[in-house]
């Protein structure tokens, strides 16, 4: 796979932005549709779509598949309005604004024919992060027969090494927390850091016994994590202390090997919508479930806007 950096994980909210509409026969009234994420020190932009219902006859035209133009988009925080332009080349509104860590931000978003929307969202502080220890031992990949009769690797980009890390997370007292575990393998020709263009081979699943990522409500595999995994969680086990937790992870192919581990502070609103996604996604092809509602924390329409602070180290194998 081609190694591809990005400020924000859109192309998950984009796909997420949908939620249960109840249908009395007519004909659902299109609404705005937001995905954006405020990084601190990052220029803050956003992609803004409209709803499309599934029986609209034009479903899926350009219009509807690609972001709204035109409209007036702007973001208030407590001394200063900004407006947004929008860039078609990645078809998203874009802003000179930086937010700081503490920042409460507004976004609005108008165009002829919806209803103006908003949503709200604070920087959150970095997480008091720190990786205690990493060891690395041999532990054979696992092989099965595939369609070709022959034995192979299961984990085809993967070696007969893991690394174990021990981590340490020091919660803020007084308050809730959220927060997502980003654990990435990658191996490479070329040593960290990658250009865009980069060939690498990389794999996002980790590896845990720790009741810290045990989510009952995941019921089945999701995309490669096990059942019962989620790497988004609460502060509810170690609010206001220290906690210690282990991940493993294996070794991918490559000259050059070396691991990627993100602790994200997350705002609550981005908590709840990944929530909803990993039951939305339990949920797909089953028809017996229940239709899961995708959170949403805009007014008069859809999908997210939220925060994420990261607290990133780079291990060597």
């Amino acid at each position: 796979m081609k190694k591809k950096y990005l400020l924000f994980l859109f192309i998950t909210i984009i796909i997420g932005c949908e939620q249960t509409l109840n249908f009395d026969g007519e004909l659902t009234e299109s609404k705005l549709t937001v995905g954006a994420l405020a990084n601190p020190d990052t220029c803050l932009s956003l992609y803004l779509y409209k709803s499309t219902f599934f029986l609209d006859d034009d479903l899926l035209s350009d219009e509807q598949f690609y972001s709204v133009q035109n409209a007036i988009v702007w973001l208030k925080t407590s001394d200063s309005i900004y407006y947004l332009r929008y860039n078609s080349n990645n078809h998203q509104y874009i802003s000179d604004y930086k937010p700081l860590i503490g920042d409460r931000i507004e976004i609005n978003a108008s165009k002829e024919g919806f209803e103006i929307i908003k949503g709200n969202t604070q920087i959150k502080s970095k997480s008091d992060f720190q990786i205690v220890e990493s060891i690395t031992f041999y532990n054979e990949n696992p092989k099965k027969i595939m369609d070709d009769g022959f034995l192979h690797p299961i984990d085809n980009t993967g070696n007969d090494t893991i690394i174990k890390i021990v981590c340490k997370i020091s919660d803020p007292s007084n308050e809730n927390n959220y927060y997502r575990l980003n654990v990435r393998s990658i191996g490479s020709s070329k040593p960290a850091p990658l250009g865009y263009s980069d060939f690498a081979f990389a794999n996002d699943i980790f590896a845990s016994n720790d009741i810290l990522f045990f989510d009952n409500s995941i019921s089945k595999s999701i995309e490669g994590w096990p059942k019962h995994f989620s790497n988004v969680f609460d502060d509810r086990l170690f609010n206001g202390k220290s906690y210690i937790f282990t991940i493993e992870s294996r070794q991918r192919n490559g000259l050059f090997n070396w691991i990627e581990i993100d602790l994200q502070h997350i705002s609550y609103d981005f908590y709840k919508y990944l929530k909803s996604i990993e039951l939305a996604k339990c949920s797909t092809n089953d028809i017996h479930s229940e239709p899961v509602k995708i959170y949403s924390n805009i007014e008069n329409g859809y999908g997210v806007f939220g925060s994420l602070t990261s607290n990133k180290y780079i291990i060597h194998f």
